[in-house]
């Protein structure tokens, strides 16, 4: 994943926190 890419989604989801640790871990190693 393109590191811009994945700091925007990081952004994202540090700011909502409304992901459970499934998709979070999931989100992390997809990329």
């Amino acid at each position: 994943m393109d590191d811009r890419v994945d700091n925007l989604v990081y952004s994202l989801w540090k700011t909502r926190k409304k992901l459970p640790g499934a998709a979070e871990e999931q989100l992390l190693t997809c990329g």
